[in-house]
């Protein structure tokens, strides 16, 4: 009677870890780089922008987990797209490599992080009137937001704390010798996505 009892509870013991540890899953943070550029473009008397910014997304949970899709879960409809850009171990961008959000996906493991640009289409820039210090230009804005959804090839969402590191943290990310390559062609992708669209 008691090895029946104890294999009872063994089981039991398995069923209950195992519920804790797939609960436990990813633990997602993000934050975004100090760095927003509005990219401006001057051709032909005509002014326009294309507003980007770099943010991390990081692991510190327990389990890996492939990220299908990203929501900034803004209140507005959203302008900005997600690029993915591949770096090697040293910061080097690996040429070509960058997808959009809604073309691709990446696994992060716990303890991993990933560099992303959110990219808005560019727009032109509308003269709103005069001002004592010249003229005044407007575009489509975006919507900052202190909110990320992650989905997963799992099917489920896990929200993303957001965090705000040290200036360390920041730099060691916008120093790697291919993050401005990156973004260039972060906003070649989007540009081209919206073209054929």
């Amino acid at each position: 009677m008691a090895t029946i009892v104890a294999i009872v509870l063994t089981g039991y013991q398995i069923v209950v870890g195992n519920w804790q540890f797939d609960r436990s899953g990813p633990d997602y943070t993000w934050f975004m780089l100090d760095r927003m550029e509005p990219n401006v473009r001057i051709e032909a008397d005509v002014m326009s922008t294309q507003s980007t910014f770099a943010m991390v997304l990081a692991n510190s949970g327990r389990t890996e987990d492939t990220v299908i899709s990203l929501s900034r879960d803004t209140k507005h409809a959203e302008s900005m797209r997600i690029c993915m850009p591949e770096f090697d171990r040293k910061g080097g961008y690996k040429a070509g490599s960058a997808v959009l959000n809604d073309k691709g996906s990446f696994g992060l493991a716990p303890g991993e992080s990933k560099l992303l640009f959110a990219v808005a289409p560019r727009t032109s820039m509308t003269l709103t009137g005069q001002t004592d210090k010249g003229e005044e230009y407007r575009s489509e804005s975006f919507e900052v937001t202190g909110n990320l959804t992650v989905y997963s090839a799992s099917g489920k969402t896990w929200p993303a704390k957001e965090l705000h590191p040290d200036q360390r943290v920041i730099r060691h990310y916008e120093d790697l010798s291919g993050f401005r390559q990156a973004k260039r062609d972060c906003m070649s992708l989007v540009n081209k996505d919206m073209e054929v669209k």
